[in-house]
């Protein structure tokens, strides 16, 4: 599942087209592929120099993801909305071309980018989080039955992903499809006990490689035994109809100094002169959101 690149659809930020083909048919059928090394060890460098600055500010305020589903905070595990700046915004990272010649396929061209984040296993991590897919079924009422995807997630990695630094595990060829019946609430019992019989793999692939999956792909984030973070980029897309997804703030200088594709990628979220670009990173504008949905709430009682 693992696609590697010449030097010369490297530097022409193009698939050979019977390349592009079996990425897409192998995507679909597979629900993740890995293309390595599509951003220069340079460049994804100097991105990451700048992220992980971020990541232990956010560290030193936040601490680390304490739910049950990351062992109460055992996992070492920090997701981190990305601040609306460069290089996090920057066109070879949210519309790189070699992602987005796959994604239209599947998603169509008209697709969103919905959410821009991080997830860090930090060092000293024990244990892994539960085997988990980021979405249930689209529609309740189609439990048992298979949906096509309306949803692409794109993992950039920050720095060469090993078993020793915690690289994502995942679950393809078929978790992607219709299980949709063992990840119910209810019985998540169920999905630990398959998933531990089924096969699965790690993400081990170069700093600057894509993963891309199926939103529905069962995967877990493991602990770190290095002493350095070991940092990804998460960033989903969506079909154009698809409003599952909570809309980010970006502040309405920088959405008008993007380029015309990143803007239409963006065009469904907040745009507003209220936000600046570290309101995601603070947890103000998520606040925010939880508030205004509780006053809700408590209204209809």
């Amino acid at each position: 599942m693992k696609i590697q690149l010449t030097e010369e659809e490297r530097k022409n930020r193009a698939m050979d087209p019977d390349k592009l083909e079996f990425a897409v048919a192998l995507l679909r059928a597979n629900g993740a592929i890995i293309i390595e090394r599509v951003l220069e060890p340079d460049r994804i460098d100097h991105i990451n120099e700048e992220f992980v600055n971020i990541l232990h500010q956010y560290e030193a305020e936040h601490g680390y993801a304490g739910s049950e589903f990351n062992a109460h905070g055992e996992t070492k595990h920090i997701r981190m909305d990305l601040p609306f700046l460069s290089p996090f915004i920057d066109s070879d990272v949210i519309a790189n071309p070699i992602f987005l010649d796959i994604a239209e396929q599947i998603l169509g061209e008209d697709l969103t980018l919905r959410y821009l984040a991080s997830n860090s296993s930090m060092p000293g991590g024990t244990q892994k989080q539960h085997t988990h897919p980021d979405t249930g079924p689209l529609f309740s009422e189609t439990y048992h039955s298979h949906t096509p995807t309306h949803s692409l997630v794109l993992h950039v990695p920050m720095v060469d992903f090993t078993e020793q630094n915690g690289a994502t595990e995942f679950w393809p060829g078929g978790t992607h499809l219709s299980p949709d019946h063992v990840i119910r609430r209810d019985n998540r019992e169920m999905l630990r006990k398959i998933a531990e019989a089924m096969h699965f793999e790690r993400a081990i692939m170069p700093k600057g490689s894509f993963l891309i999956r199926d939103k529905r792909l069962w995967h877990r984030g493991c602990p770190n035994k290095s002493d350095k973070p070991r940092g990804m980029f998460t960033i989903i897309y969506q079909r154009s109809w698809d409003a599952t997804s909570a809309r980010m703030p970006i502040p309405r200088d920088v959405f008008d100094s993007l380029p015309p594709r990143s803007q239409y990628l963006l065009r469904m979220e907040d745009i507003s002169d209220r936000h600046t670009p570290m309101t995601s990173v603070s947890g103000e504008f998520h606040q925010a959101q939880r508030d205004l949905e509780q006053r809700i709430k408590e209204a209809m009682k």
